[in-house]
């Protein structure tokens, strides 16, 4: 049984002797390796009087443990092993689902080392600005195309304050009609460095 409980198969069905008089220390030790995602239901034949006894074995806390009062009938019985496999199947749709997620993540990092490599190969920053906030978040290429050392903070009021005067105006509209539009923002400008040499 307990092979089988690492095997994570469907469900346990036992009686309450089994439990009181049998391995149930080593069942609970089978049942407490699974994964996060898995509880395999335990079902319990057992006697009003063994109810005590059976809070008292080491599976008494599991949390996937269903108590069938004996005698049972026959289709009692297949109804509750029918409702404990349906939770099992949900259990493994919800490891499908995790796996899933696990495989896109996997995906998206790859898809990110490969946008990073494309970025750094062509000399281009990427950055973010949070319209609510005003917050701009930005590459180290970002800050370098601008002039500026990649360990120092870099806010959208000093990215708007080295933009050469003469294109500021131009600027300001194509952000801001790219806000109200959804327009995709495309904008050449000039830049002001630190140092004072001019930038495009």
């Amino acid at each position: 049984l307990c092979s089988q409980i690492r095997a994570w198969f469907g469900s346990v069905l036992v009686s309450d002797e089994f439990l009181v008089d049998g391995p149930g220390a080593k069942i609970e030790a089978a049942l407490r390796e699974q994964a996060p995602w898995s509880a395999i239901p335990v079902l319990v034949l057992a006697r009003d009087s063994a109810m005590p006894l059976i809070q008292r074995t080491a599976l008494g806390g599991y949390g996937g443990i269903s108590i069938v009062e004996r005698p049972v009938r026959k289709r009692a019985l297949l109804g509750a092993l029918q409702a404990a496999l349906r939770g099992r199947r949900n259990q493994y749709q919800v490891r499908a689902s995790l796996r899933e997620q696990e495989r896109q993540a996997r995906e998206l990092s790859v898809q990110g080392d490969a946008l990073s490599f494309a970025l750094s190969a062509g000399g281009l920053g990427s950055w973010e600005l949070n319209l609510k906030t005003g917050e701009l978040t930005t590459s180290g290429l970002f800050k370098a195309n601008f002039g500026r050392p990649l360990e120092e903070p870099f806010s959208n009021e000093q990215l708007r304050a080295c933009i050469h005067a003469e294109d500021r105006a131009r600027v300001l509209e194509a952000v801001e009609l790219s806000v109200q539009s959804g327009c995709q923002y495309e904008v050449k400008y000039r830049v002001l460095w630190p140092n004072g040499e001019v930038h495009w």
